[in-house]
């Protein structure tokens, strides 16, 4: 799993926290409907994961909706301003 990786070279979490990192990539790799474990996307969503919880976010549900919300932000097209 790609979120271990991260743990080691990212930051210094406890056996319970990278528990809390793994349940909530698995959680969104569900909501995402990512079934694959080659799948891409599982890298780039662990990194989220481990980028918010490295920021202090630890607490599953928030990190979970943070995630979503992060990767969701990630893949709207930019907005194309009016000419006035």
């Amino acid at each position: 799993m790609p979120i271990f990786k991260l743990v080691e070279e990212r930051g210094s979490f406890d056996p319970e926290e990278v528990a809390v990192l793994c349940n909530v990539l698995d959680d969104v790799m569900q909501t995402l409907g990512v079934l694959e474990v080659e799948d891409p996307i599982i890298e780039t969503v662990a990194k989220k994961v481990v980028e918010l919880a490295t920021a202090g976010i630890l607490e599953p549900n928030r990190l979970r909706a943070l995630t979503l919300g992060a990767l969701t932000q990630e893949q709207q097209p930019p907005q194309v301003k009016r000419a006035l």
